[in-house]
């Protein structure tokens, strides 16, 4: 899990974006039965190629040479990035906002409605309508995927979406957390990540060391791979 510190100072002091960004976020993908670390973003460049999938929580503020970073790691491709939100929407040098910039960067067709009046709703669904995240909070100004989703928002517009990179990888974004274990699983198996242990656990590893939380809710006997 990916995110920006440079980011972390634009937001408001009562917004619940950061916390849903990065903290639940976190902890869902934890729950998923695989190890997981924490990167800044200005680090992004330095994640192990090992590593199968890159989850970016925040980027809406983030340094222009850490956005570079993220551009790179993007066009080497070969395993799955996940980036959430707006992607370089404020531009910290002038402090002003560009809605076009998050699709430059990122090579998406993503929008920015700033248009609060119509922001009623911030719940994740598959096209069929399944609520696959329920969030807590309606981020403001919302992002949204001007194309065929692979997720929407529970009033309508395309929540995500994403396009495939070189060496097999994958870009998945998503304008708001998708903060669910099961999702995040799904694209976790996708990206052919190894699974530690069941879901629900919360693994640690590295050559020298495995530790294992187990969920208290599950019962009987558990294999740990």
């Amino acid at each position: 899990v990916v995110v920006d510190d440079s980011s972390f100072t634009w937001v408001a002091a009562n917004s619940k974006m950061t916390g849903q960004n990065n903290t639940v976020l976190t902890y869902e993908a934890a729950k998923t039965g695989v190890p997981i670390g924490t990167w800044l973003l200005s680090d992004i460049d330095k994640i192990p190629d090992r590593v199968k999938m890159i989850i970016v929580g925040t980027s809406y503020a983030a340094e222009p040479e850490s956005l570079e970073k993220l551009q790179q790691v993007i066009e080497k491709g070969g395993r799955t990035i996940v980036v959430v939100g707006p992607t370089g929407y404020i531009d910290i040098k002038n402090g002003t906002r560009d809605a076009s910039r998050p699709g430059e960067i990122l090579g998406l067709p993503i929008t920015v409605n700033t248009d609060s009046s119509v922001l009623t709703t911030d719940e994740l669904c598959t096209p069929d309508g399944e609520i696959v995240v329920q969030q807590s909070y309606s981020p403001q100004p919302r992002a949204e995927y001007d194309g065929e989703g692979i997720l929407y928002y529970g009033d309508g517009p395309a929540a995500a979406g994403g396009r495939d990179l070189a060496n097999g990888g994958r870009l998945i974004w998503c304008g708001t957390a998708p903060a669910s274990r099961t999702l995040l699983k799904q694209w976790m198996q996708d990206a052919g990540v190894h699974f530690y242990g069941p879901e629900g656990y919360t693994m640690y590893a590295t050559e020298e060391l495995v530790s294992i939380s187990a969920d208290t809710l599950t019962t009987g006997t558990q294999n740990i791979y």
